[in-house]
């Protein structure tokens, strides 16, 4: 049903593990031209391995590598000790000044986290109202999601009116 609609990823140094091994395929096979897809972005983290603990004695564990995850062309994900490349890197790197990525998480953080009382109901407070999550728009608290917004928008544009999903 989507075939063909316009896709953004967003990652950054936070996208691990899960978010890289789909990222870094939905990256292959958008570079192969099989999908239409952007990553837009800053490289991901570079945790692409499969460890696991075996007890050594009572008091001692062992944590071992075993795997490593591979994209669809071969290349690891993991970053390994001095290696030039790892993790994915997106199409179109886009970087967040620290400042505007302190204001968009902690806005992100008001907007999801809902205040609770010790019973567990919400809390209404009508002279803090909750913050409005377009401030991340609006304020430009986020590029990276107004250049994934902006991108869509002109890919949805750019479609014939009957390519366009209902």
């Amino acid at each position: 049903m989507l075939k063909g609609a316009p896709l953004v990823v967003l990652i950054n140094e936070g996208s691990a593990s899960a978010s890289e091994i789909v990222s870094g395929a939905i990256r292959h096979y958008s570079d192969k031209g099989d999908i239409k897809a952007v990553l837009i972005g800053e490289r991901s983290y570079g945790k692409g391995s499969v460890q696991n603990v075996w007890p050594l004695s009572t008091n001692a564990k062992m944590k071992l590598t075993t795997q490593y995850y591979k994209l669809p062309d071969g290349r690891i994900i993991h970053r390994k000790p001095g290696a030039p490349t790892w993790g994915i890197d997106p199409h179109l790197a886009i970087d967040i000044l620290p400042e505007t990525e302190s204001d968009a998480l902690k806005l992100r953080q008001d907007v999801d986290v809902l205040p609770i009382d010790e019973k567990g109901n919400l809390v209404v407070n009508p002279k803090t109202p909750r913050q409005d999550p377009n401030k991340l728009l609006d304020d430009g608290l986020d590029v990276q999601l107004q250049t994934a917004l902006a991108i869509l928008q002109a890919q949805a544009a750019a479609q014939p009116a009957q390519a366009r999903v209902p």
